[in-house]
């Protein structure tokens, strides 16, 4: 055994080629498992510090008649831990484009005493009286190196210029770039004309131990009556769901695709490590026999080039897991912008580590073995076997006398020489394209879905009102862009959920009788205008808490009052606007609405969305008409598309990652292909052929493989996406978004593989080929 090892590292130091590429391998291989595993756990890490580092509110109410007297009560009250008032104050900002954006700012009772909801202020810049914080996330919106920013607030036409204190980090926000909105703080005193009289918005942590949402809707209950009993009234409460981001949906998604892409990473880093140590192994055939009929044993054999893989893994760990490390660190930095969070630079226990290294050795380790363990048990006469290889397989004899050129009946023949090498080489060029048409067909799918929905409303502006009014617009319906304009008022309600009796929150969105819905948004039942007790609901609340409810069964709703309301389920209604979680319920009413929050506005046909913004924003300016923001379908569009790119480039990223891996292994097995073939190339030149023959027989060999893998490719992606489609539509809208393909890229990316494979193997095969036929015959492997 001794003088086995002696022999194998002496072949790897004349040949240190052969050496290098099985480090390569199992440094690519513990690269893969330890770069996922790294980047999982610091996402993990990143994301519960971040999130619990804000002190999240439990829930918040917004309390009509508030006094400093009523908030006082409510943190004297037994289930309540902390309160603090807390505004919020929608309006838009100029970004350094010289175009609005949409803003969002909060009020704090003191910067420097934040006791909920937290956030870091990392840049303090101004201390004017007239100021405003930007969240660190939207400062590539604005032109931060000046000193202010450009504001509009609600009901008023004035522009308004304030100082830019400073830069702020705020882990519970969305990412600017996804939502479109610039996220900002200041004191509530700097807001105190702008808010509605009376009214305040305060946040409230509870004592209860039990993190639900019912348990929170119980306290908030009694604090509603409390509140009651001081003179006030509570007007809303909204409950989050606890322990969740803004932007859950997304980052369970991120972190389902964490999980999947590490156990592909892991497939593809130990199939090319078992590919390249076919390289190394199957060249040993013959001295593997030669050595057995000296005398060695299968034992010997066995143990002797497991220790030298041993060899090879550590050297390849030493280098593959620090850059696992390193790229796992980039890539967690890449989430965290995502998320919008800070990077934890703390470093991992040292079980952590040792964790990762005993995972990223092991399975190469395994699946080495299984090779070593197939090379040491072939016999004398299997190992010196003929030169030309003839399939024993009846069914590619078959196929082989039914093709009558001698070419290709040769490349099918040698395409299982090793048919484990051949599969192995299939499966990474397949799961790379597999991945890179999925990647392409979630943008395609998603940008599709979501245009026919946005394009299918046939309201393109919606003005939202700075509180509940009676007093029409008519002034709108006399503008030359606008069609027509229709009414709608949102309620908040609550309702009992079937089967387990839950009471949860939700919003009904109440329809005028002249709102023009387009019914390709109705997915289940159908609209009946004079039915006055028909309920529609969201497609999340359908597929999680309404599943066995059938048409015409009975839903209960309850107001703020108590007051309980039985309306008969009617259908689906497809709103992007409802929210995540707990959805919304919808109704069409048979008279118009007496007070209303929303204006929905019809543009005339061919009439530009941009231009009819600021035709009606003047409108709205000089009739003085106070509003909190005003939306249209091109925004809403982008702002939904943005939530779902980092899924497609991720997906994308990892194939094109993939795709590469199996080039690389292409070119691995073409000098595995040309090497063992040594012999068997010089007699066909000393027949006649010609280098530029013999590379074109290997061409044909190689488009065999590249074609079955692009077929079985394009079948997983068809698997994939429709996977993918299904998981993210249900997490983030509550119904499965329709999976498509994009054949235009589909199509570029076959020819461009073609491509790449055919000056792949003509110029490189030319290149190792070009010998002459003596020194090939002289040349023994």
């Amino acid at each position: 055994m001794r003088a086995i090892i002696k022999k194998l590292l002496r072949e790897f130091w004349v040949a240190k080629g052969k050496f290098i590429l099985c480090v390569l391998a199992a440094a690519v291989s513990g690269w893969g498992i330890s770069s996922v595993t790294y980047s999982y756990l610091m996402t993990e890490r990143d994301f519960h510090e971040n999130f619990d580092a804000t002190v999240p509110a439990h829930f918040s109410i917004t309390v009509d008649g508030y006094t400093e007297a009523v908030k006082e009560r409510i943190a004297r009250h037994e289930s309540v831990e902390t309160v603090e008032r807390r505004e919020m104050l929608g309006g838009r900002i100029k970004n350094n484009k010289d175009v609005w954006m949409s803003l969002v700012v909060f009020g704090v009772e003191d910067l420097n005493a934040l006791k909920l909801d937290q956030f870091k202020i990392t840049d303090r810049i101004a201390s004017e009286k007239h100021f405003i914080l930007i969240e660190q996330n939207a400062t590539d919106f604005l032109e931060y190196a000046s000193d202010t920013a450009v504001l509009q607030f609600p009901g008023s036409t004035e522009t308004v210029k304030v100082a830019k204190g400073g830069v702020v980090h705020d882990a519970r926000m969305a990412p600017a770039q996804m939502e479109q909105v610039v996220y900002s703080y200041t004191l509530i005193t700097e807001l105190d004309s702008l808010l509605p009289a009376g009214k305040a918005r305060l946040l409230i942590k509870t004592r209860n131990t039990e993190a639900t949402r019912e348990a929170y809707q119980e306290v908030a209950n009694r604090i509603t009556e409390l509140v009651k009993a001081q003179g006030a009234s509570v007007t809303e409460v909204v409950i989050p769901n606890p322990g969740e981001h803004m932007h859950q949906p997304i980052i369970d998604g991120i972190a389902f695709l964490q999980k999947s892409f590490g156990a592909i990473l892991t497939i593809l880093g130990i199939t090319l490590l078992s590919l390249i140590l076919l390289t190394w192994l199957l060249p040993q055939l013959i001295q593997v026999g030669v050595i057995k009929a000296l005398g060695a044993s299968t034992r010997q054999i066995y143990v002797g080039y497991l220790i030298v893989l041993l060899l090879i893994i550590a050297v390849g760990l030493s280098i593959g897991l620090p850059l696992g490390f390193k790229s796992a660190a980039l890539f967690n930095k890449f989430i965290a912008f995502l998320q919008n969070f800070t990077v934890i630079d703390e470093p991992f226990p040292i079980y952590t580590h040792g964790l990762v290294m005993l995972t990223a050795s092991v399975l190469p380790f395994l699946f080495g073995m299984m090779h070593i363990r197939r090379i040491a048990r072939i016999t004398v006469r299997e190992a010196l076997s003929t030169t030309f290889h003839s399939s024993s397989s009846g069914l590619i004899k078959y196929f082989q006398t039914i093709i009558h050129t001698a070419k290709l009946r040769y490349g099918m023949s040698n395409l299982f020489r090793s048919g484990i090498r051949t599969a192995l080489l299939v499966a990474l060029l397949s799961a790379g394209i597999a991945l890179f048409f999925t990647g392409s067909n979630l943008s395609y799918s998603f940008r599709t879905d979501f245009e026919s929905y946005y394009r299918a409303s046939r309201y393109a502006i919606t003005i939202g009102m700075t509180d509940t009014t009676s007093n029409r617009l008519a002034f709108l319906n006399q503008l030359p862009s606008v069609e027509s304009v229709a009414y709608l008022r949102t309620l908040r309600r609550s309702y009992t959920v079937p089967l387990t009796n839950k009471i949860k929150s939700t919003t009904i969105k109440q329809y005028p009788p002249d709102y023009d819905m387009n019914p390709s948004l109705v997915t289940e039942g159908r609209i009946d205008k004079t039915c006055a007790d028909c309920i529609f609901i969201h497609p999340a609340m359908r597929a999680a808490e309404f599943g066995s409810i059938q048409f015409g069964d009975t839903i209960s709703v309850t107001d703020k009052e108590g007051n309980v309301t039985k309306y008969r389920y009617s259908g689906v209604i497809r709103d992007m606007g409802g929210a995540h979680g707990g959805g919304s319920m919808y109704r069409f009413m048979t008279e118009q609405n007496k007070a209303f929050g929303q204006v929905a506005i019809r543009l005339k046909a061919g009439v530009p969305i941009p231009g009819a913004l600021l035709e009606i924003e003047k409108a709205l300016g000089e009739n003085n008409i106070k509003y909190s923001g005003i939306s249209n379908v091109e925004t809403l569009l982008e702002g939904a598309f943005n939530h779902f790119k980092p899924t497609y480039y991720l997906v994308q990223g990892l194939g094109l990652f993939t795709v590469t891996v199996a080039f690389l292994g292409m070119l691995i097995v073409l000098n595995l292909t040309i090497q063992e073939r040594t012999l068997e190339i010089g007699i066909m030149k000393a027949l006649g052929s010609s280098s530029k023959d013999i590379a074109n027989l290997l061409q044909m060999e190689f488009t065999m493989i590249t074609s079955v893998s692009i077929l079985l490719g394009f079948a997983l992606s068809i698997f994939f996406t429709g996977t993918l489609c299904e998981l993210y539509g249900e997490m983030v809208r509550g119904q499965r978004i329709p999976p498509l393909n994009n054949y235009t890229v589909i199509l570029i990316t076959i020819s461009l593989l073609m491509l790449a494979q055919l000056i792949l193997i003509i110029n490189y095969g030319n290149k190792r080929i070009q010998r002459t036929s003596n020194a090939l015959l002289n040349h023994i492997t």
